[in-house]
């Protein structure tokens, strides 16, 4: 289960993440790995790569693995959507602020 769990929290991308989780969704998906994630999330309180799978292997196992990688892909676009907002509202002039909406 370790060499599994390591190989989850390691991938490089959301969706190879969840392509993992599905692949080893009966090793993962169990009571006792998370036990072992809370553990691990327990004693290294500053890796926040550790609490977030934590919160998505719970969310997996209530609701499928499909839902919270979908939730993390809409806070993503969200997240992205009002930096630009941000920015341009930051622009200097009418000029400008015109010329970032024409390119966004």
């Amino acid at each position: 289960m370790t060499d599994v769990l390591n190989g989850w929290i390691g991938t490089a991308t959301w969706e190879e993440s969840r392509s993992y989780l599905q692949a080893h969704g009966a090793v993962l998906l169990t009571d006792s790995t998370e036990a072992a994630l809370a553990g691990l999330v327990g004693a290294n309180p500053g890796a926040e790569v550790l609490a977030l799978h934590l919160e998505l292997l719970r969310a997996a196992r209530a609701r499928g693995v499909d839902a919270p990688y979908e939730a993390l892909a809409t806070a993503a676009r969200q997240h992205a959507l009002a930096e630009r907002l941000f920015a341009w509202v930051g622009t200097q002039s009418w000029e400008e602020a015109r010329s970032f909406l024409d390119e966004h």
